[in-house]
């Protein structure tokens, strides 16, 4: 059996090191080849180390031409190019990375009728129309909500982040045998709570053992907050006094993350804010007591399944959430393991109030606790639990069929 894995980010983007390597390498058992395909736009970072027994096939992006040609351009381009593959690989089965990528499980589909699959298949339109990248009235909003529709109409599985986007496509009428929930899982040895870490990192910021040290990973604006996230940091210095230091682990630029911080009259002395690789966060997140995850609630909202969320679980951190947010939110009121907030100033300073009671317990106590949370809803059981559903003998018999 041979595999034509699909991945619209590059090579470099963190999110394929994180999410696509581990799976390829939890499917290389059922496959005699796989190819791995990605699309290029000369992202900046070191190259990784690709999974063993994987193939690497680059496209390059026509980032040179204007953007709607160029998404012509690379439409047309790849799918001939994976056509080609296809036919002189003797390709069997094709698994697509996300909604965009699934733009080519369809068209191939329909070319070869290879059976195609979607990993981490969202409400992408949606997801960009809430970032306000495109309007819903726009030719690509129109058309990658075509695609999705297709999509759920031929795929021969559908993977959904969340059990909230699986329960709205049943109500929609897909079978239920034909989704296998796969959230983003995350490697929780890597990521759990480390002691000298902790010592280490806060000895090199300057953080004594006395400081609440509240840590986020992630960018602002578009799907994330931004103004909202700084008033947010500024209450949390309202709520635990001089005791309170943040670390903002974030790739946009520190200059205008500072001026964002003093905008909300936040000194920097008890702040650190820096773009690191994705390999030392775990350090980063040894070192806090809790963490910022701030995605904007919109109507997508439910269907997603944040990664740093995982990884904030796996150190043993709570979190403090935007209500509304994934199968996430869910778990963090069952387990009290954390805090949810409204984008109110009320309701900011009551659920720090909520963070500020559960560090009673102790970093420690609340490592062991949370972390079972990652080991529940992240751990990269659940993705080899759920491909082994899927390619049992009856599923690639069917696939050959």
């Amino acid at each position: 059996m041979k595999l034509l894995y699909i991945n619209y980010w590059g090579i470099k983007n963190a999110l394929t090191e994180a999410t696509v390597f581990p799976n390829l390498s939890i499917l290389s058992p059922y496959f005699s080849e796989i190819i791995l395909a990605t699309v290029e736009r000369k992202e900046e970072g070191k190259y990784p180390q690709i999974p063993k027994g994987v193939e690497h096939i680059p496209f390059a992006s026509a980032t040179k031409l204007p953007k709607f040609f160029g998404k012509i351009y690379d439409l047309i381009f790849f799918t001939g190019k994976l056509y080609s593959i296809i036919r002189k690989r003797k390709i069997n089965i094709l698994i697509c990375r996300g909604s965009m990528a699934a733009i080519f499980g369809f068209l191939l589909n329909r070319l070869t009728g290879l059976p195609f699959y979607v990993e981490s298949f969202e409400p992408h339109a949606d997801y960009m129309a809430d970032a306000e990248t495109w309007s819903r009235r726009s030719i690509q909003y129109k058309f990658q909500k075509w695609i999705e529709c297709q999509t759920v109409r031929y795929a021969r599985c559908l993977m959904p982040v969340t059990y909230n986007y699986s329960n709205k496509l049943i109500q929609e009428g897909v079978s239920p045998e034909r989704i296998v929930v796969m959230p983003c899982c995350v490697d929780i040895e890597r990521f759990q709570f480390n002691q000298e870490d902790r010592f280490k990192i806060r000895k090199r910021l300057g953080i004594p053992d006395s400081a609440v040290v509240g840590i986020y990973v992630g960018k602002f604006g578009d799907l994330y907050l931004k103004e909202e996230a700084f008033v947010m940091f500024q209450k949390a210095f309202k709520v635990f006094g001089d005791r309170f230091f943040l670390i903002i682990l974030s790739p946009q630029e520190k200059i205008e993350i500072g001026k964002n911080l003093s905008q909300v009259g936040i000194k920097t002395e008890k702040i650190f804010v820096d773009k690191v690789a994705h390999e030392v966060v775990p350090l980063y997140l040894s070192a806090a007591d809790f963490a910022f995850s701030l995605i904007r609630p919109k109507v997508s909202s439910p269907y997603c399944s944040p990664v740093k969320n995982g990884e904030y679980w796996a150190s043993g951190l709570p979190i403090l959430i935007t209500k509304g947010i994934g199968d996430d939110e869910r778990i963090i009121h069952e387990s009290g393991s954390g805090s949810i907030f409204d984008l109110s100033e009320e309701s900011y300073e009551n659920s720090l109030s909520v963070i500020r009671e559960l560090l009673k317990e102790g970093r420690q106590l609340l490592s062991s606790r949370i972390l079972v949370l990652a080991i529940q809803h992240r751990n990269f059981q659940i993705i080899r639990d759920g491909y082994k559903r899927l390619f049992e003998k009856r599923h690639i018999n069917s696939s050959n069929s």
